[in-house]
């Protein structure tokens, strides 16, 4: 039987579970040898797009179907909701700039397919913008009160251009102005 580049992948994937048992040197060489093989780092890539799109759909998922107990004094349900889906693509994404700088060499085009997928998974969900908004929102509120680093909102900046399709609400367009100002 001849070698794939393919069939390989499918047996290092496991149901994309692979990026969570390789680490940094193991993704390095993955990528290196892969590299070397014709449509190697295509197929890579594509692993770990599909990763990225299970692990959003699992944050997308697990926002629409779970509620949450306790919250922050006066924090609404709908909110915490909100700001913890954003935590966690936030959280996911830091993981995937570290996998990207450390294992991947920063490649521009590892690079595009992390944030495609990304921009895939975020638009499947119709309360992004919202989401977004309430999150950075939030922070905001908390930094005047002086609770929050300047760390949010550079955090906050990074998962906005992943949503493509800007139909605004007016606490979003409202956000932006004051933003802006």
């Amino acid at each position: 039987m001849p070698f794939s580049i393919h069939s390989a992948l499918d047996v290092l994937h496991c149901g994309h579970l692979f990026l969570l048992r390789f680490r940094g040197l193991d993704l390095d060489r993955m990528y290196r040898l892969f590299g070397r093989v014709p449509d190697g780092s295509k197929e890579l890539q594509v692993g770990v797009a599909e990763y990225i799109k299970d692990c959003g759909r699992g944050i997308n998922d697990n926002v629409n179907t779970s509620t949450i107990e306790v919250t922050d004094k006066g924090t609404p349900i709908g909110v915490a909701l909100a700001l913890r889906w954003v935590q966690d693509v936030l959280d996911l994404k830091d993981r995937m700039n570290t996998i990207l700088a450390e294992a991947f060499a920063k490649s521009k085009s590892f690079e595009n397919s992390i944030n495609q997928a990304f921009e895939s998974f975020i638009n499947l969900n119709p309360k992004a913008p919202e989401f977004m908004s309430l999150f950075i929102d939030n922070k905001l509120k908390k930094d005047f009160k002086g609770v929050c680093g300047p760390r949010h909102d550079e955090r906050a900046v990074d998962i906005s251009p992943f949503y493509l399709n800007v139909n605004c609400t007016p606490n979003l367009t409202n956000l932006s102005l004051t933003l802006e100002i």
